[in-house]
């Protein structure tokens, strides 16, 4: 043991080492070069602790046992992971910070490849501290960073590069680049007697695909439980299940997901669409309920093509999750009805927390949709369907998204919309879209728009607010302006949040003008109505 501990120091750069020396106590990895580490403050440190109810004053030592814990399961490589801590400020403003908070250093298994990005990252985050009272100001909630984001929305984040990061949401970014960082995962650590977040654990690789296999292993070792066992909760590895169910309710529920799947696998093979994936959310009672506000939606079944690229995408949704009215998914379950964007990568994290695992797998428009089974009820599924980069530029998503509903409605057998409309009424696509941060925002104005090649439909409504002409007829036909055009085009969706209605076309029906004559709610987007 002694000499692991000497032979891993030895990797150390000397001013991190000057600090281990004197500030810090360290337990050598079982298996791997590195170990957990923590403050000398803290008092006899391998003894076991568990977290009485409301009690959190041994907080830190319990975190440091699950560091050691669980730092043996990690994949080979290297990686941090520390813990960020609220604590207030005499002033009695509130900040997270990972200053004398407990963290785990592993390098490569052979060698300290990597130990020195790794040790100047964590001094960095040592220095910083994050304000997270926000007063009720929309400006600081924009400026959250990611260990401030995570503790205040209490659900995980993760990037597979945090160049797609702005300095804005992470503001450590620069700096996490100049120490080789390439992925990072966060998720909040909860106090289940009071269901509040205590902290944040925050995971930092320097290689490319590695969050993956550590969210697996972690899944695979029981990290959900191993918190269960010291009194705490995360929402890593948790199973997202329904409660015990009567031999006839489970009837019921296969013969739902067997047509769900059906309709999944059809139209991905028709319309030749990369991925499509149905979302059940939980309910009042299962296990996962207590840990968000409002629950959450996880994966039931999917389809997609057989490429590997799409199975991590589907494997991370799995594993994450998403939140009622979050993402284009969330935002169908609390409408009730449909939802499209036209790049989900331009959403913020907040908007939509996989966006960067969508850019890295090349993956955009995308189109849900709330479902019920007459099978089971009130039961919601909502099916959720990535439609090809080709059509961003071949052809109007509007017209793609009509085909696919009249394909739907086909092979609907128990399924109808959750709204209780049928797919041959007149209803609405709700359109959001993404702002990126430090845009410069350009005045709107509504203007009338020349019809575009006529659909086999008697009505279409499109998003009539935009800045001018060209970017207008770009959203009509699915063209693109040109980068910095097609932003303020999804700005301007998601600021108006209008819909109009247009009036039916008579005479020629190749020209024509869409006006605005009523405001339908708080959407924008499209209405449709299939023959």
């Amino acid at each position: 043991m002694a000499d692991a501990k000497e032979k891993f120091l030895s990797y150390l750069p000397n001013d991190f080492k000057e600090y281990t020396y004197k500030e810090l106590n360290w337990l050598p990895s079982k298996y791997f070069n590195g170990g957990v580490f923590w403050s000398r403050e803290d008092d006899e440190p391998q003894r076991p602790f568990t977290l009485p109810d409301g009690d959190i004053s041994n907080l830190n030592k319990i975190i440091r046992d699950l560091l050691y814990r669980t730092t043996d399961s990690w994949p080979y490589g290297p990686n941090l992971v520390q813990f960020w801590a609220p604590i207030t400020k005499n002033e009695g403003r509130s900040f997270l910070t990972t200053r004398n908070q407990p963290f785990s250093l592993i390098t490569s298994f052979y060698n300290g490849l990597g130990i020195d990005g790794l040790c100047g990252y964590r001094m960095i985050c040592m220095d910083s501290k994050f304000d997270i009272d926000l007063d009720g100001g929309k400006t600081c909630e924009q400026h959250l960073p990611l260990p401030g984001r995570v503790f205040k929305h209490q659900f995980p984040e993760s990037t597979p590069n945090v160049e797609f990061y702005s300095v804005t949401e992470y503001p450590q970014r620069d700096d996490a680049l100049r120490c080789g960082v390439r992925e990072s995962l966060a998720f909040p650590v909860f106090e289940p007697s009071t269901q509040r977040c205590v902290g944040v654990i925050e995971v930092v690789t320097l290689e490319d695909d590695l969050i993956i296999p550590i969210c697996e292993r972690l899944i695979r070792y029981g990290i959900y439980e191993d918190f269960e066992m010291k009194g705490l909760k995360c929402p890593i590895g948790f199973d997202h299940k329904d409660m015990e169910l009567d031999e006839a309710q489970n009837e019921a529920r296969t013969v739902a997901l067997d047509e769900i799947k059906n309709v999944l696998k059809v139209v991905c093979e028709v319309y030749d669409l990369p991925l499509a994936q149905a979302w059940v959310p939980c309910k009042v009672g299962w296990p996962c309920r207590p840990l968000v506000d409002g629950g959450i939606l996880g994966v039931s079944c999917y389809y997609y093509k057989h490429e590997d690229k799409r199975r991590d995408f589907q494997y991370i949704n799995s594993m994450f999750h998403l939140k009622n009215g979050v993402g284009v998914v969330g935002r169908a379950l609390s409408s009730t009805d449909m939802v499209f964007c036209r790049d989900v990568t331009q959403l913020s994290l907040t908007e939509y927390p996989l966006a960067h695992y969508a850019r890295k797998y090349g993956l955009s428009g995308c189109f849900a949709i709330c479902l019920q089974s007459s099978c089971t009820e009130n039961d919601d599924y909502v099916l959720e369907f990535f439609l090809p980069v080709s059509n961003e530029t071949n052809e109007n998503p509007h017209a793609s998204l009509k085909k696919i509903l009249k394909t739907m409605r086909k092979d609907f057998r128990t399924l109808r919309v959750a709204s209780r409309k049928e797919l041959g009424e007149d209803f609405c696509i709700e359109e959001i879209g993404g702002e990126k941060l430090d845009h410069v925002q350009r005045p709107q104005t509504t203007i009338s728009l020349p019809w575009s090649e006529p659909l086999q439909s008697e009505v279409e409504v499109m998003q009539v607010d935009s800045s001018d002409q060209q970017s207008m007829n770009a959203i009509n036909t699915g063209s693109n302006v040109g980068g910095t055009e097609r932003d303020n085009i999804a700005i301007t969706c998601m600021q108006e949040k209008s819909t109009v209605k247009a009036s039916k076309r008579k005479g020629n029906k190749s020209r024509g003008t869409i006006k605005a004559s009523e405001i339908i709610g708080n959407k924008s987007g499209v209405k449709l109505k299939l023959p």
